[in-house]
């Protein structure tokens, strides 16, 4: 009988207004405004980071290739299976080109695969990219890549206008390469100055 005189308490339920969720949108887009770069910046040094340690892989995995065969590799799928007749190599004393042939004894000394994984998956660097091998002379850079079939394909590039190629003394010699961030085959442009440049050997006087 006493609960019936007791009269319910009624909750207001105020919610926000249009300016006040305006101002929470304004503050939200004004802090992924300024939080979005740098992620970016943290993802593409994530990306660069790694791509550098697949090549550094790559470099130890040719010089395990030099020290069985005494020449350099002219492009990748040599690490993963015996080096195919007529593709090209390196020779070690003056690092010029050479095609395999099948009587030669380092293509029957080839003790690999020298990398794990498949061709694939060595092959790309983080942004999908082609690796390539080659030599640098007088600043430029002319390297090999496969195909699907496995073919040499040639890649020219301007090394001296690459910050790593730079960075490294800007010396001759055997290198890995990778297109970096921008993914854009530059030729002479300045556009390879993201490019990536992993030292692998000088010539040998």
């Amino acid at each position: 009988m006493f609960m019936s005189f007791i009269k319910p308490i009624k909750m207001k339920n105020k919610g926000f207004t249009l300016t006040e969720i305006m101002i929470v949108l304004v503050v939200l887009g004004l802090l992924i405004a300024i939080a979005l770069p740098r992620v970016s910046q943290v993802l593409d040094l994530g990306k660069e980071n790694s791509t550098k340690t697949s090549m550094n892989s790559l470099a130890k995995a040719m010089k395990n290739f030099y020290s069985d065969t005494n020449v350099w590799p002219g492009s990748l799928i040599d690490l993963m299976g015996p080096p195919l007749q007529g593709n090209v190599y390196f020779k070690p004393k003056d690092l010029l080109e050479e095609n395999y042939k099948a009587a030669d004894s380092h293509t029957k000394s080839w003790k690999g695969p020298y990398m794990d994984g498949t061709t694939n998956e060595i092959s790309f660097d983080a942004w999908n990219n082609k690796y390539a091998i080659g030599v640098v002379t007088g600043g430029d850079f002319k390297g090999y890549e496969v195909d699907e079939n496995n073919k040499n394909i040639v890649r020219k590039v301007k090394a001296s206008k690459a910050t790593t190629f730079t960075s490294s003394g800007s010396q001759s010699g055997l290198y890995v390469h990778s297109y970096g961030p921008d993914g854009i085959n530059p030729g002479t442009d300045d556009s390879a100055a993201d490019d990536i440049f992993v030292f692998v050997t000088l010539k040998q006087q």
